[in-house]
């Protein structure tokens, strides 16, 4: 690997840490990482091993997941899971945070088998916070659990 990508490596994972460290106690710095994560992962794969694909995909990442981790509590997302499990695609779930006063809908889409399988779905998430729609994906664990991977 030359130099040029060693360093260019070396300052994603810093962004990445300096974004772990300084937002670790909100949700929007976990989606953040989290979503840094995956979307360097996905850029460096669709780049066929390059940084540039890297350092795109996990700018792209870390703006989606903290989109996604901002306002949400593990209550609304147990409510977003609820919803994966048990509406028809297609159909919303709204609910009001109590505690924060948001309003958020989710609507399902079809269900489909990940790569190990397992079932997943993608999803429309909207709130009077973000004001434009969020689309994810998440996909059912061994423990029968949801866990979002996008």
């Amino acid at each position: 690997m030359t130099r040029i990508r060693t360093n260019i490596y070396h300052a994603v994972a810093m962004l990445l840490l300096v974004a772990l460290v300084s937002g670790c106690a909100t949700h929007r710095g976990t989606g953040a990482v989290a979503g840094g994560a995956i979307g360097a992962g996905i850029g460096t794969a669709i780049d066929g091993g390059g940084a540039e694909g890297a350092i795109i995909g996990g700018l792209l990442g870390v703006i989606i997941g903290s989109e996604i981790g901002r306002g949400l509590d593990e209550r609304d997302r147990r409510r977003v899971y609820d919803s994966l499990e048990r509406s028809p695609s297609g159909r919303s779930t709204e609910w009001v945070n109590p505690d924060s006063g948001q309003h958020y809908a989710v609507t399902p889409r079809e269900a489909y088998r990940g790569r190990r399988g397992q079932p997943c779905r993608e999803f429309v998430l909207t709130s009077d916070e973000y004001g434009n729609p969020v689309t994810g994906t998440a996909c059912r664990k061994r423990d029968g659990s949801w866990e979002m991977v996008n």
